[in-house]
């Protein structure tokens, strides 16, 4: 399994719940 690959499917599950949750704190990190 590619390591970008690996990343994008641990990252993006965890970004779409935290924006769901707190949509605040994800526009934070992103733009971090």
């Amino acid at each position: 399994m590619e390591l970008s690959g690996f990343v994008a499917n641990t990252v993006e599950p965890w970004g779409a719940a935290l924006n769901a949750f707190h949509p605040q704190a994800a526009a934070c990190l992103v733009t971090a």
